[in-house]
């Protein structure tokens, strides 16, 4: 099965970054607007994108951990990742965030409802749509994946179904859609969770295109042991950025004169989401002209 698929392209060439110069003018109408540029991170970027070839080539389940303090970029790096994969076409990405009142399991539902083209469906619209979806997967689990996906949007949360776990009803999805095209499964903010963990151990125990790709502040050891013994894991670690590519994602970002974005960087030491949000403030208080 391996040599009939066709190994991904360099994500350069999927996704180059945005290199074009724009005038302070332009900067400034553009900011808030569009993503912050992606500047550096190029061996992690690498690293990830090589990953996911070895899943797809290999159909092996692996883990990604990607770690770093809060305001190195993490979920820039997820939200790059998740559209060069896009841009990509050849696989999806289903992305689980711990944030505030939701847990992993509800940004789950949401994250698969999504990508089924579920939102403003009703009830028996939902059920039609994932028949059509999933035509191997039982009824009884079936109509349990549809009200999780109608509870998610009428109450905001998940509730457990036909006396299964949110995350076993979620697993039987991940399995159906991996078994048509590679499947990656972001859980940002990831931390030891005795409800998602079993989950994601029997689905890395199978022969699926399936990454998973955890980030958390720390290097976690027992977030990473979820691999079983025939599977890889990575752990890969974002550092400060250097001071060249921090002035440069500062540049790149409001088009600050040289000797201003020189100065910001060393005031954000490396930290890009600080200097973003140092920017911000400065552009909410008119202080950039």
């Amino acid at each position: 099965q391996s040599s009939q698929r066709a190994p991904l392209p360099d994500w350069r060439m999927v996704m180059p970054d945005d290199e074009q110069l724009y005038t302070a003018a332009e900067s400034l109408s553009r900011f808030g607007l569009v993503e912050p540029p992606m500047a550096g991170r190029l061996a992690q970027r690498d690293l990830l994108w090589r990953t996911l070839f070895e899943v797809v080539v290999e159909r092996s389940p692996q883990v990604f951990l990607l770690h770093g303090g809060p305001g190195l970029g993490k979920s820039r790096m997820v939200m790059w990742f998740q559209q060069a994969v896009g841009v990509w076409g050849g696989g999806d990405v289903l992305v689980g965030c711990a944030d505030g009142d939701r847990t992993i399991t509800a940004s789950l539902a949401h994250g698969l409802a999504v990508q089924l083209r579920c939102l403003g469906l009703r009830s028996h619209q939902v059920q039609s749509r994932l028949r059509k979806t999933f035509p191997e997967m039982a009824e009884v689990v079936l109509r349990s994946l549809a009200r999780l996906i109608c509870d998610y949007f009428d109450e905001g949360e998940t509730t457990a179904t036909a006396h299964r776990h949110p995350m076993e009803v979620l697993e039987a999805a991940f399995v159906q859609l991996a078994n048509v095209r590679p499947l990656v499964v972001v859980l940002e903010h990831f931390s030891e969770d005795e409800v998602v963990k079993p989950s994601l151990a029997r689905l890395m125990s199978t022969n699926l295109p399936l990454l998973i790709l955890l980030t958390s502040q720390e290097e976690n050891p027992s977030a990473i042991g979820i691999e079983s013994s025939k599977n890889r894991s990575v752990r890969c670690a974002l550092e400060p950025l250097c001071m060249t590519d921090q002035q440069e994602f500062i540049q790149r970002t409001l088009s600050l004169r040289m000797d201003l974005a020189l100065r910001l960087a060393h005031m954000t030491q490396g930290f890009p989401l600080f200097a973003y949000q140092m920017m911000a403030e400065l552009v909410e208080r008119g202080a950039l002209v």
